[in-house]
């Protein structure tokens, strides 16, 4: 790591120079440079430093609206920023293609972008990469809706939802050299064998199994100001049940908001993947102390609702509810049913014992 005190000496070949060969050999894979393999540090850093900002005005062409706002942070900074102000995703992609890079400044950590790259970037017309910038945020955010709303999609019907929503046609191959960009970029997704997938399904032939089942049930149709508004930071659809469950958590066991936050994203994973009723109690139980009947009941009842209001991948985004009257009979994705536990039922907790002889007590 470099220790600078002007912007006049983050030359890129410096830069480059101070990292070592496994780092330039990163960003020369990352930037799909070919025939360097064999190259020593010295002429791959002399090769870098012509081949990294060369390659920015195909780069920017690729970028959504909160990765080009970074680099025009950077910009209007001299080419440095505290670390802390830039989005860790951020540092880490425009780190391995060597556009920033780590350095300090009077003792803080900061990034630095160096001065052949800014100049790249001061030398395109704004004009046109602000209008390539907001179409890729709109290509971006219908991305990140398909696999929040519907976990997977094959690319013939991504291709299709992307062009209905975004109103015009796009090429396949740039779709798939999009997806394959932000799938590095951001990580929430990846495509394989002709689907784009969530990042949390690793196993994607049960879901399709699940979904044959579902026969000529059509995905459920978002609307357009939901998908190309989306916040990418929510992994999924706020609703009035799930704003209820979290301050119930908050109000009932005092509990901070980021700590009721990540348990009900997880919790809403176990859902998406098809933990049932008893399976979710009980983990709630490891994290929450249920003493009582009432606590049980109570967070039986609040499960219950989100769940049931909650957007599943196994049903091509549906709720529950709006299925209803298909998933009767159906155990895993019936609407879940918030009655209190019999005293003579299995306890949630997966003891084994009768509720009035576990958790009850």
């Amino acid at each position: 790591m470099t220790t600078a005190t002007q912007v006049d000496e983050y030359q890129l070949d410096a830069l480059l120079d101070a990292l070592k060969m496994d780092a330039l050999k990163n960003i020369r894979r990352n930037l799909n440079l070919k025939n360097m393999s064999s190259l020593r540090k010295k002429e791959l850093v002399q090769a870098l430093t012509e081949h990294i900002p060369a390659s920015v005005p195909e780069r920017t062409k690729m970028m959504d609206l909160q990765q080009y706002t970074s680099i025009v942070a950077l910009m209007t900074k001299s080419g440095i920023m505290p670390l802390e102000q830039i989005a860790l995703e951020d540092v880490f992609y425009l780190s391995s293609i060597g556009y920033i890079h780590p350095s300090k400044q009077e003792d803080k950590p900061v990034v630095v972008m160096p001065t052949q790259v800014m100049k790249q970037f001061f030398s395109l017309d704004p004009k046109d990469v602000m209008a390539d910038v907001n179409r890729n945020q709109k290509v971006s955010n219908i991305l990140f809706g398909i696999v929040r709303y519907y976990g997977f999609a094959d690319l013939a019907m991504v291709k299709q939802l992307v062009e209905t929503y975004l109103e015009e046609e796009v090429e396949a191959e740039w779709l798939n050299n999009y997806i394959s960009y932000l799938a590095d970029y951001y990580g929430m997704f990846y495509a394989k064998d002709g689907y784009l997938i969530h990042q949390t399904i690793r196993e994607l032939d049960s879901f399709k199994q699940v979904l044959e089942t579902r026969g000529d049930l059509k995905y459920y149709p978002i609307p357009a100001e939901s998908m190309l508004n989306l916040n990418r930071y929510e992994s999924f659809e706020k609703t009035e049940q799930m704003a209820e469950f979290n301050q119930f958590l908050q109000d009932t066991y005092s509990l901070e908001a980021a700590q009721v936050n990540e348990l009900m994203e997880q919790f809403l994973y176990k859902v998406q993947f098809g933990h049932g009723l008893q399976d979710v109690v009980k983990w709630f139980g490891e994290k929450v102390e249920l003493k009582t009947e009432k606590d049980f009941n109570a967070i039986v009842e609040q499960i219950a609702k989100v769940v049931n209001n909650t957007r599943l991948w196994v049903l091509k985004g549906f709720t529950p509810l709006e299925l209803a009257p298909q998933l009767e009979g159906s155990e895993n994705q019936a609407p879940v049913k918030n009655n209190k536990i019999p005293r003579n039922a299995p306890c949630p907790c997966g003891s084994g014992k009768k509720y009035k002889r576990c958790c009850m007590k």
